[in-house]
């Protein structure tokens, strides 16, 4: 059985404080002093200090690969609707259960969606072969990974260039950020605060194509499977010609590192060693990212239109940009249960 849909993956992180456990204050040991008080705490803090601190982390290789110009992503949802009709034509046949999933795909955002569920009744399918209903989520997994949310990247991307051209002071923790979407990856930094990783943008060449596909690994099994193009991340995040043309943008438009990164990474090989299970709570786990990407953009849509008057004021003020104590964001989805909670 797969497992129910909840509105946010039970590892997402929460805006808000998961507990409002508060420690209970040491009672001094009778006898002692304050003197031996703060003697042992200078000795706590002496060997607080003596702990090795966390290593650097070290950046994958392919956040540094040369960008593919031009860009094979539209940034249009367009774009995703038209791949998924492609893809159930091709490859879905024309069973309910499959139906009812390409549906969802092309219907708009509905928070209560359950893939889990969706997915589910393909492998329940009397006339569907388990091989066959374990290929047909592989490729739906790849087609999210590889084409969806690569589309919708772009599209927010694009979003976040127009905005923050506009309005120059707009912070960087902005909760409708393709990368806010997950919990930023963090290192050691200065003054002993650990710091967010990340990738600035390379500054992409007109007339320079890299050609960074790896063909797919079982290429005549699944001839219609998007290759893997190494490369992706930086064709996405990379700037325009000539750069960015200052500091502030150059600083906002950086790519912060989350482990939404891997799922474009994924290989064909490494896919196909999942159990059943472990390849179904993936695919879930990415369908629901794009689902919240696509309720993100087309909130930023809107905003656009209006002007962006919904980010006026101060930032500390404004329900839209994550502070110190709600940093995490797992889109509006999980915004909305952050309200439930409080």
């Amino acid at each position: 059985m797969l497992p129910k849909l909840i509105q946010r993956p039970s590892d997402a992180p929460s805006l808000v404080s998961d507990t409002t456990f508060t420690p209970t204050p040491k009672r001094r040991k009778r006898g002692t002093t304050d003197s031996d008080t703060a003697s042992n705490s200078f000795e706590e803090i002496s060997l607080s200090q003596q702990t090795p601190s966390k290593p650097q982390l070290k950046l994958e290789p392919y956040y540094t690969l040369a960008p593919t110009v031009p860009s094979p992503f539209s940034g249009t949802l367009e774009a995703s609707l038209d791949a998924i009709l492609i893809w159930s034509q091709r490859i879905c046949p024309a069973v309910t259960s499959v139906q009812r999933l390409v549906s969802a795909l092309l219907e708009a955002v509905h928070p209560d969606t359950n893939w889990p569920s969706l997915l589910e009744a393909i492998y329940l399918t009397p006339t569907m072969q388990p091989e066959y209903a374990r290929d047909l989520v592989t490729e739906l997994l790849f087609l999210v990974t590889r084409t969806l949310l690569p589309e919708q990247i772009a599209e927010n991307r694009a979003a976040l260039e127009r905005l923050y051209e506009t309005r120059k002071t707009t912070a960087i923790r902005f909760l409708l950020r393709y990368d806010m979407l997950r919990e930023w990856e963090m290192q050691p930094g200065s003054h002993r605060r650990d710091q967010p990783v990340a990738v600035p943008a390379v500054e992409s060449e007109r007339g320079v194509a890299s050609s960074l596909w790896i063909p797919a690994a079982y290429a005549e099994k699944h001839p219609f499977r998007r290759p893997l193009m190494v490369n992706v991340i930086s064709t996405l995040i990379a700037a325009p010609p000539g750069g960015y043309s200052t500091l502030g943008m150059r600083e906002r438009m950086k790519h912060y590192v989350t482990d939404l990164d891997a799922y474009l990474m994924l290989r064909d090989e490494e896919v196909e060693k999942w159990s059943t299970g472990r390849l179904n709570v993936k695919t879930c786990f990415a369908l629901l990212h794009w689902q919240w990407l696509r309720q993100n953009n087309e909130r930023l849509e809107d905003m656009e239109v209006h002007g962006w008057e919904e980010l006026e004021g101060k930032a500390e003020e404004n329900e839209w940009i994550a502070d110190d104590t709600r940093k995490k964001a797992t889109g509006i989805t999980a915004k909305r249960e952050m309200r439930k909670e409080e």
